[in-house]
């Protein structure tokens, strides 16, 4: 599984809000993708996977899912 660490809200390598970015083409389970969050550190990290015709997005902290994360969000567009 690759990993994109990705700095959103930046001005090059400066500032910026880090997150974690995971694209495949499926989601791994919940345990799966918490375990990569933990590991990955950051406040937040996105996994994404195509479904039907769009996207399915879930996002990670170290502890536990939540709801959304905006700046994993823009991470994940600058993906």
């Amino acid at each position: 599984m690759d990993v994109l660490r990705i700095a959103a809200f930046s001005d090059g390598d400066n500032g910026g809000n880090p997150a974690g970015v995971v694209i495949g083409t499926v989601l791994d389970d919940a345990i799966e993708m918490q375990r990569v969050a933990a590991e990955v550190g950051f406040s937040e990290t996105a996994f994404a996977a195509p479904e039907g015709d769009g996207w399915r997005v879930r996002y990670f902290s170290p502890e536990s899912e939540v709801p959304f994360c905006g700046h994993a969000t823009i991470a994940l567009g600058a993906a």
